[in-house]
């Protein structure tokens, strides 16, 4: 199916850190599975966002940011969504909440700890809709020229 193809196709980017096409990419999944309520698809993909745009636009990193995590608890609470054994042995399996870290120490660095903090709370706060609605907005501004 398309939306998954699109979303695969999104980490892998993200997994080989070309930020630009990340970004492109995860906007095409985040239209493709937007009415679909299943925060394991947005999750990752405003994972991916949010380190995407760090760089750039650390303020609309650190809210849609804050949606991801939200979004990855959510999921968690959904005993379906959730693998039921441990994955272990790599240092890449978690490289989308590696990525998540690192748009949180590039949000910190250009706005400071608390800014990122109450960022983080906000993005938590939205919708699932809201938070696809802002991080399409977003990177459907030219962030990367």
């Amino acid at each position: 199916e398309m939306s998954t193809a699109v979303m695969t196709a999104s980490l892998v980017a993200g997994r080989l850190r070309d930020w630009e096409l990340t970004l492109k990419l995860a906007v095409q999944s985040l239209r493709l599975w937007r009415w679909v309520d299943s925060p394991m698809q947005s999750a990752p993909t405003l994972a991916l966002c949010a380190r995407a745009l760090s760089d750039r636009r650390p303020e609309a990193a650190g809210l849609i940011r804050g949606a991801a995590y939200a979004a990855f608890h959510s999921a968690s609470l959904d005993d379906s969504a959730v693998p039921t054994r441990h994955v272990s042995g790599s240092s890449d399996v978690n490289f989308i909440l590696r990525a998540l870290r690192e748009a949180g120490d590039l949000v910190a660095a250009a706005l400071g700890d608390a800014k990122r903090q109450e960022l983080r709370r906000a993005g938590a706060a939205m919708t699932t809709d809201e938070a696809i609605s802002f991080a399409l907005a977003t990177a459907e501004q030219k962030t990367f020229a």
